[in-house]
């Protein structure tokens, strides 16, 4: 019984943070995964709305994952506004890690600057600012 109740809660919960990044964009759910394989990565925007999780395997070399900017991101939130949080996971698979750089706008704090080999790191996404030309997003 305390088994089921475990699954039961964890359903809950990822059912959940679907419904939350669902809510934000304006297109389908995101898919659960997206394979970088041994390669370096720069993800569009439109690939942000469809994966959460990115898979890289880090077992040769390090590798960098590149995020859009922010006013490429905002444009595909549903009625953006400032304080919004979406989460994603960076997964490097293998002894090296992966570095999390971004483009105009998309501030990347040192916690969130990089995936120790053999880690998942979660991104949290924090709407910054809403307005033409500024738009940025804090990365935690």
């Amino acid at each position: 019984m305390p088994k089921t109740r475990l699954l039961l809660s964890m359903i809950a919960v990822v059912l959940v943070g679907l419904l939350l990044v669902t809510s934000c964009f304006s297109q389908k759910a995101p898919s659960p995964f997206y394979d970088a394989g041994a390669e370096n990565f720069s993800v569009s925007a439109e690939q942000m709305v469809q994966f959460s999780f990115y898979r890289f395997e880090t077992s040769g070399a390090s590798r960098t994952f590149t995020l859009p900017s922010a006013a490429d991101v905002i444009s595909k939130i549903n009625s953006p506004t400032v304080g919004m949080v979406f989460i994603m996971a960076v997964v490097a698979d293998g002894a090296n890690s992966v570095k999390v750089t971004g483009g105009a706008g998309m501030v990347i704090k040192p916690s969130a600057a990089e995936a120790a080999g053999n880690t998942k790191l979660d991104l949290y996404f924090v709407v910054t600012n809403i307005g033409s030309g500024t738009q940025s997003i804090t990365v935690y």
